[in-house]
């Protein structure tokens, strides 16, 4: 098992005198997906996979040697995160595993995230932006596309429908559900079939083509990962 401080059973990281561990991980049964990859004489690296976000900051130590190269649509480079969410979303893909650092990432090990910077450092960006991160990200051959945004209606863009009809054609694609309880699943993974929608405080179904998957909560995963960065406890923070 890793070795890394925030896995279950290792020491945990201690934040404001409350030591957190990984637990999701195990409720994912990631350990065991592990397992079985290092059975099968495979080593537990991942898909291509392009985060759509804020950015994700290349110089953080547990991302050491997990970034592909990706690209920027808003005025600073991809590789920087004002906000610190797409360090902190990124972290919790593929932070590098079993290297005594910080977290567990989910995909081990391996160069396969794609950072692709299309939220400004107010959090905000625009459907023009997203469908011009999903092209980059098929372009340089992700198999999965985390989209870190979402809107409670369809906007109504054409150009976005036609961008994410295309990338579902070849990768997976994994979209916010929304922040609130009161605005049901945003968009697009309300409208979109072929969207994995992951809430941030309410549970909700996870769908991939019309099929529902699982039922899973995820606001503390990225609460925990987001508090980490803010408390500085890692060699440099996820934001």
């Amino acid at each position: 098992m890793p070795n890394d401080p925030g896995f279950p059973g290792n020491t945990g990281i201690t934040l404001a005198g409350t030591k957190y561990t990984q637990t999701y991980l195990n409720r994912i049964q990631a350990p065991q997906a592990w397992e079985y990859l290092q059975s099968c004489g495979k080593t537990p690296t991942a898909a291509v996979t392009a985060v759509l976000d804020s950015g994700v900051d290349a110089s953080h130590l547990d991302l050491n040697g997990r970034l592909l190269p990706g690209q920027s649509f808003q005025g600073t480079p991809e590789t920087t995160d004002e906000t610190g969410h797409g360090t902190a979303v990124a972290g919790l893909i593929g932070a590098s595993t079993n290297n005594a650092i910080g977290l567990a990432g989910v995909t081990w090990s391996g160069r396969n995230l794609v950072p692709i910077k299309i939220i400004d450092g107010t959090g905000g960006t625009t459907t023009a932006k997203l469908t011009q991160g999903l092209n980059a990200a098929l372009a340089r051959g992700a198999k999965v596309i985390n989209m870190s945004v979402g809107t409670p209606g369809n906007p109504g863009d054409a150009a976005l429908d036609a961008a994410l009809n295309t990338a579902a054609r070849s990768a997976v694609l994994i979209a916010a559900a929304g922040n609130t309880s009161n605005e049901g699943v945003y968009y697009p993974p309300a409208i979109r079939t072929s969207s994995l929608s992951v809430p941030s405080e309410h549970g909700t179904t996870f769908w991939r083509a019309t099929a529902p998957v699982r039922t899973i909560r995820l606001k503390e995963v990225l609460t925990w990962s987001l508090l980490v960065a803010r408390e500085g406890t890692l060699p440099r923070s996820y934001g």
